[in-house]
């Protein structure tokens, strides 16, 4: 392809956080998706990694449409019931986003059924090209047990000197539904921007790091 290619030109900018963790054979799908899509547009896809046993969530569109998306999908992904243990943001500089989210169904032991993937992809697309408080759906096994944990306080911390570009903030607090939804979404209401974020959940602890800026 020509250096005037929008996929070649896409391919040039890929950040090495996306190439890392992304196969090959996805990074190729994406790309593609993404060079398609209107000014306005989003695309959503749900995989189970049988390796894993988890579901893979990716989300592309441009920034024009994802001011907030960050907080938006994962209230989308918690009110499927999903329980999100990592998530990654890929911000392009010729304005495109690839949001990742791993998360395991505690509804289901097993591979999910397609329509369940599918309303999981549904509803992360529908999230980011709109903001509405989640409606946390009802379980899909309902004999699935239930564990309740004692909640802990949560701690944050701010890193000014790691990153020229950005501030990391750090969050560490006790694993609790929607817990993702409600950091990103105080994030969002504070004015700041998420330029990259990584998640993490360790049994039953969760270490948020975001990199955060003004406009």
């Amino acid at each position: 392809r020509g250096d005037d290619d929008p996929l070649t030109r896409l391919a040039r900018d890929l950040p090495d956080s996306y190439l890392a963790a992304t196969p090959p054979e996805r990074v190729v799908e994406e790309l593609g998706r993404l060079v398609r899509l209107p000014a306005t547009g989003a695309f959503a896809t749900a995989r189970w990694q049988p390796e894993t046993s988890t579901v893979a969530v990716s989300i592309g569109t441009r920034e024009q449409a994802a001011s907030g998306i960050f907080h938006r999908v994962p209230g989308s992904l918690t009110s499927q019931r999903l329980e999100i243990l990592a998530a990654d943001i890929h911000t392009f500089a010729a304005g495109h986003v690839l949001d990742h989210f791993t998360a395991v169904d505690p509804d289901l032991a097993g591979e999910p059924p397609a329509e369940r993937l599918a309303a999981s992809a549904a509803a992360a697309r529908a999230a980011s090209l709109g903001d509405r408080p989640p409606e946390f759906a009802p379980r899909w096994n309902p004999f699935a047990p239930q564990v309740k944990m004692a909640p802990q306080p949560v701690r944050g911390t701010f890193d000014n000197l790691s990153s020229q570009r950005a501030t990391i903030l750090e969050v560490f607090a006790h694993d609790a539904p929607g817990l993702l939804y409600g950091v990103s979404r105080a994030i969002y209401d504070a004015g700041l921007s998420v330029q990259a974020a990584k998640i993490g959940t360790y049994l039953d602890q969760v270490v948020d790091a975001f990199h955060v800026t003004t406009a």
